[in-house]
């Protein structure tokens, strides 16, 4: 059970992620612009030239599209300061978070961040090809950087972004939409007038009513592409990322398998899909965002198995989220 100085502090937090949320959906029906395609921002990360990225875009749903050709792993990190506090700080914070020394800095580091940060996802892209991940931004200034510049050693290389004007509404991805007037969907992802249109898919990663990190998902979901809604609930920063497994893999493997990995017993053989070259596939998908956000995520990969992971640090123990359950597998079909 958390104690109740916790859970007033992480109360205080998702109220002030409600209030942005709340604001920008305010924005959205008030808006009086309207572009017929999301803008779009593609960019490559690399080990050694960083990436390029525009210094401002226009309010409103803005599709941000991730692809590397680096063997390591790469993960945009969107975020905003909250209470007079730094993009230094924030770094800071998701430093002890991702490499904390030990699992109370990891903590340590996730509770400050849910305080004094608005973390509101972006990218994590590997090899296997370009993911795009759609979210809806008000007006601000937001710092975008890699998180593996903390794993290489190097000072973060970051990108100051600034949210200009008023929100302009666009169509989110993967909605067949058949506008009979001039209506337009909001960002709840309902639509108005005639609009006709095919639901996304949608993955919650959440608490439950014992208080521990789970996702809530389907079991299949369609390939070529596959597209789905990623939302955080409840009182902790969650990622969702999707790793490919071999197949036969199922749940309580996983758990057996991160039982031992948090133990530090035996481990049985890794799960993980093995790439041409005789490594283990890695992760990607959206990186970590601040309870009640959103994002929508993309990319274009083989049917198979696949495990849905977090791994960002537990607030209260330090371990990361998947180490203590947070898993679920699914199938691309």
């Amino acid at each position: 059970m958390r104690q109740s100085t916790k859970r007033m502090l992480r109360g205080l937090a998702s109220v002030a992620a409600s209030v942005v949320l709340l604001n920008t959906t305010s924005s959205a029906a008030n808006a009086d612009s309207w572009v017929s395609t999301t803008p779009v921002v593609s960019f490559t990360m690399s080990d050694t030239l960083g990436f390029e990225f525009p210094t401002s875009w226009r309010a409103g749903n803005i599709t941000l599209k991730g692809s590397t050709t680096d063997t390591t792993y790469h993960a945009l990190q969107g975020f905003k300061p909250l209470h007079g506090h730094t993009a230094d700080e924030v770094v800071e914070n998701l430093r002890k978070g991702v490499a904390g020394a030990t699992l109370e800095e990891s903590a340590e580091g996730h509770r400050w961040l849910l305080e004094n940060a608005l973390l509101v996802g972006g990218v994590v892209t590997t090899l296997r090809g370009p993911v795009s991940v759609t979210m809806p931004l008000e007006r601000g200034t937001y710092t975008f950087f890699d998180v593996n510049d903390i794993f290489l050693g190097i000072t973060p290389r970051l990108h100051t972004v600034r949210v200009v004007g008023r929100w302009r509404s666009s169509p989110l991805p993967a909605w067949e939409m058949e506008m009979s007037n001039t209506q337009h969907p909001t960002l709840t992802g309902t639509s108005q007038g005639g609009a006709n249109h095919h639901p996304l898919q949608r993955i919650t990663a959440t608490m439950s009513r014992e208080d521990d990190p789970v996702f809530k998902a389907p079991l299949r979901l369609p390939a070529h592409p596959t597209t789905f809604r990623a939302a955080v609930t409840g009182d902790e920063l969650h990622e969702v990322v999707v790793r490919p497994t071999v197949p036969g893999i199922t749940n309580e493997y996983l758990k057996t398998y991160y039982d031992a990995v948090r133990d530090g017993t035996p481990r049985p053989t890794a799960p993980w899909k093995l790439t041409s070259t005789g490594g283990f596939e890695r992760a990607a998908g959206a990186q970590a965002m601040s309870p009640h956000r959103w994002v929508i995520v993309s990319f274009d990969w083989d049917t198979g198995p696949y495990a849905l992971l977090c791994l960002v640090p537990s607030a209260d123990s330090g371990q990361p989220h998947s180490y203590i359950g947070m898993f679920h597998m699914l199938e691309l079909v």
